[in-house]
């Protein structure tokens, strides 16, 4: 029998990366969770309020895996993640399920004090508890976030967080010398669709993508440029305080909307994760080692583009 997947949060960001990576494989034995009717044919719409009619749908279509990227964001994403779980748990066919992280390694120590995130720590327990064979997968931080516009990305938010190169503008966690992971949504993307073939999974993947500190980043980008950066750096008492410099582009973008304190606060969160360490991934279970024909963009791209 084929074994068939369905993704879940697949319309745009992550998921949609995973969809354009199988697309690319050739691979046709895929469906779409989607809240919404579609004449798409690759469609599935679902109920995530309701696990018996979930199950339905993966049984009736011989779901095999299960991989979701809904946003965790609220109650009601977190829940319908769950919901999914108990429902693939639950399916006669279904035995694999990704869920939603594609971020840092999540733990209790460094999100658990975050209620939206709380909900990744769930699903994360409820699929140890389950029958499933599951994996989660984490990237760091997205390298679209200092790419966009001039490398295409499927997220519909990617911040220009910590380097902005249209305006030559970088502001530094700390002293920005702890090393960190980014990895291009359409990398993650192809990584995931290649773990698909691996006969049995391990409960924790990395991609690695790039390996590096923000200012080794800085120094890199500089030299392909041949023009500085303007440096600025948040000392780790402003960034407790929930306060960060943030990038000229991201400040036109939330500057006097509702948005604002948000983005300050995430991007102070983001830069003390950063400086802990938390976004400095595994090197063991490297689905960029595992998969060598996949090449990932590096930091030269991203300059390049920008150059």
């Amino acid at each position: 029998m084929t074994k068939v997947t369905a993704l879940a949060g697949a319309s745009t960001g992550m998921g949609a990366a995973i969809v354009d990576a199988l697309v690319e494989k050739g691979v046709t034995d895929f469906f779409v969770l989607s809240r919404r009717p579609s004449a798409d044919p690759n469609s599935l719409t679902v109920n995530y309020d309701n696990i018996d009619q979930l199950q339905d749908a993966l049984e009736r279509h011989n779901i095999h895996t299960v991989i979701s990227t809904l946003p965790i964001s609220d109650d009601t994403s977190g829940r319908a993640q769950m919901n999914l779980i108990q429902a693939a748990d639950r399916a006669s066919f279904t035995r694999r399920f990704i869920p939603s992280e594609f971020g840092m390694h999540y733990k209790e120590t460094n999100i658990g004090h975050l209620p939206q995130y709380a909900w990744k720590l769930k699903a994360a327990k409820a699929l140890e508890a389950s029958s499933l064979e599951y994996t989660l997968v984490s990237i760091g931080l997205f390298l679209d976030y200092w790419s966009t516009p001039r490398i295409p990305t499927r997220l519909t938010n990617a911040p220009p967080m910590f380097l902005d190169l249209e305006n030559r503008f970088a502001a530094l966690p700390g002293d920005g010398t702890t090393p960190l992971v980014l990895t291009h949504s359409r990398d993650a993307g192809r990584f995931t669709a290649a773990l698909l073939d691996v006969p049995r999974w391990k409960t924790r993947y990395a991609i690695i993508g790039i390996r590096t500190t923000l200012i080794e980043a800085v120094r890199a980008i500089e030299a392909v440029l041949g023009t500085p950066l303007d440096v600025h750096y948040d000392s780790l008492s402003v960034l407790r305080e929930g306060k960060a410099t943030l990038t000229p582009r991201l400040e036109a973008i939330v500057k006097g909307t509702s948005m604002e304190p948000f983005m300050m606060s995430l991007v102070a969160q983001t830069g003390l994760l950063v400086n802990a360490g938390e976004m400095d991934l595994q090197t063991r279970d490297n689905l960029t080692k595992m998969f060598p024909d996949i090449k990932p963009l590096g930091i030269r791209d991203v300059a390049e583009a920008w150059r």
